[in-house]
């Protein structure tokens, strides 16, 4: 409310102020042919500010401005007619921005960024309601005799003076405080302020030597509007206007007449025209601008759409291809896991059945001795059946993600040497010696049935390869971040081009050991599965003839 209030009062200040300077420099004489009527472009910026609270303040600013202009021009006319003609004067100032704020509400809508704006805004808005409000200010005037001395050519010129007047005002006025009210400057402020003192210059050195050298200044306000758009030209335009009337009345300049009409047509009929021509300019910049900018945008969109399909895309063949991988890894999980079924799986089972079948069918001819021993292979058959029976639930169960995971601190050094003890009688009979070196108080975040098993199949495999009075060690080294473990031997070793597959569910690699001892196949492999779900790392380093080492790599703390 306060801020309508300060605006009310500063546009009856501004209306006054305006008049009174366009009547006393802007105007020629005589007749008073006042070229640019500011009032009415500030009387309509107030309605379109206020809506039709801004009749009080337009009605009595106009009251107050057309005074002293009356009481001078009313020769012979009574007092009651000067203020009749006064307060219908005023009416008519009021109506014209009433009947402009509502074609601008209907056809303009606060817009003045296109042509067809434009065009809507000179015709509709500026135009046909001053000639409408001007019409019956004439027809005012003459009911209440100021028209008395003057010729009917004299009317038409005063009529046409002050619509054009008016029209120019409302065209000049309305877009520069539209434009220049957002807070965003188009363009540099520095080369505007360059270009407007250039326009400058150009107008006072045609004013003082040359006034052919007026129409540079025309070119001065199109690369205004090139640069800084339409708040740049808004005030070129006003600054063009107010120095060319100025240079017209003081006979200086392009347009000047002996017949002072004449010399006003001159002016509109440049002015006008090249101010529209400048203004259309300039729109149009800004609209081929803001295309590029769309344009640039929807190919920005664009090129972030198909690069997003794009990506899209990737990420499904890169799923197509791992849920391909996937099922290739697990047909050869299903052929290794009927090929173990066909091959290790029936064999003790075959062997355990023929012995059985002996012992049933020819009980009777077997001494103590020899059914001693057809129970030993009984027993080692099934232990085999077992221990693959073990092996397979255990790689069923990490390919389901089944298997339980609990790690726990463990201390490595004491857990190595409880699985070499487990295995004492093992390494007794082929003369083997196993120890473990390292730090006794080395711990490891691991899970403990977990842990055993690997290191179980890494001295079961090196118990088989290594020949009698060989040596077996587990070495224990530990960084900050890590725990080694080396299974050493002195065994037979291994070819390079099997190290890699030992670790493979695909390559099937099985070696006997060197008293005939078959594995499953499985056994390694587990050992990667478990280490790798520890987040470490398993690998072999073997040279044949020269034994092998199998290195076990653990995070210290996971």
């Amino acid at each position: 409310m306060k801020d309508k209030v300060l605006f009310s009062f500063l546009s009856l200040f501004l209306y006054i102020l305006t008049a009174k300077l366009g009547m006393g420099y802007l105007a020629f004489e005589p007749g008073n042919l006042t070229v640019l009527w500011l009032p009415s472009g500030i009387a309509l910026i107030t309605f379109l500010k206020l809506g039709y609270r801004a009749i009080p303040i337009v009605f009595l600013s106009s009251f107050i401005a057309n005074y002293d202009g009356l009481i001078s021009s009313a020769n012979g006319i009574e007092n009651w007619q000067i203020y009749a003609a006064l307060f219908f004067s005023a009416g008519c100032d009021t109506l014209q921005p009433i009947i402009a704020m509502l074609f601008w509400r209907k056809l303009v809508q606060n817009e003045l960024l296109s042509i067809s704006d434009f065009y809507k805004f000179i015709l509709f808005v500026a135009f046909i309601p001053c000639f409408v409000a001007v019409s019956f200010l004439c027809l005012n005037l003459y009911y209440f005799h100021f028209f008395d001395k003057h010729t009917t050519e004299e009317i038409i010129r005063i009529f046409s003076v002050i619509v054009f007047g008016d029209t120019i005002g409302i065209f000049a006025s309305v877009p520069l405080y539209f434009f220049w009210r957002r807070s965003e400057f188009d363009g540099r402020i520095t080369v505007f302020l360059s270009l407007l003192l250039v326009q400058t210059a150009i107008l006072l050195i045609a004013i003082r030597y040359l006034p052919f050298l007026y129409f540079l200044s025309y070119f001065v306000v199109v690369m205004i509007g090139y640069f800084n758009r339409l708040k740049g030209v808004s005030v070129a335009i006003f600054h063009l206007y107010i120095f060319s009337i100025v240079m017209t009345k003081m006979g200086v300049g392009p347009f000047v007449n002996p017949d002072v009409y004449t010399s006003y047509i001159y002016l509109i009929s440049f002015l006008v025209p090249f101010s529209l021509l400048a203004e259309f300019m300039t729109i149009l910049y800004t609209r081929v601008e803001s295309h590029q900018v769309e344009l640039e945008k929807k190919v920005l969109e664009r090129t972030k759409l198909l690069r997003q399909q794009i990506s899209e895309k990737n990420k499904a063949i890169e799923a197509l291809n791992l849920s391909e991988q996937k099922l290739s890894e697990s047909n050869k999980t299903k052929d290794k896991f009927f090929s173990i079924i066909a091959h290790d799986l029936r064999n003790p089972l075959s062997s355990y059945q023929h012995v059985t079948h002996m012992l049933i069918e020819e009980y009777a001819r077997y001494t103590d001795e020899e059914i001693l021993e057809l129970l030993g292979q009984i027993s080692d058959s099934s232990n085999k059946v077992y221990q693959l029976l073990e092996h397979l639930l255990d790689w069923a169960r990490t390919q389901t993600d089944t298997i339980p995971f609990s790690p726990q601190f463990l201390n490595l050094y004491d857990l190595a040497r409880e699985c070499i003890s487990e295995s004492d009688n093992k390494f007794r009979s082929k003369k083997i010696t196993a120890n473990v070196i390292g730090d006794h108080k080395t711990y490891v975040c691991a899970d403990d049935s977990m842990l055993r098993l690997v290191i179980r199949n890494l001295l079961s495999n090196a118990l088989k390869f290594t020949p009698e009075n060989g040596n077996i060690e587990l070495s224990i080294s530990e960084t900050a971040a890590q725990v080694r473990l080396d299974c050493r031997d002195t065994g037979v070793g291994i070819a390079d081009v099997n190290l890699e597959k030992m670790f493979r569910i695909d390559t099937q690699f099985s070696s006997v050991g060197l008293n005939g001892e078959r594995g499953t196949g499985l056994g390694l492999i587990l050992c990667k599965e478990f280490i790798s779900k520890h987040g470490g790392d398993i690998y072999a380093e073997s040279r044949v003839n020269m034994g092998t080492t199998m290195v076990v790599i653990l995070p210290k703390n996971r």
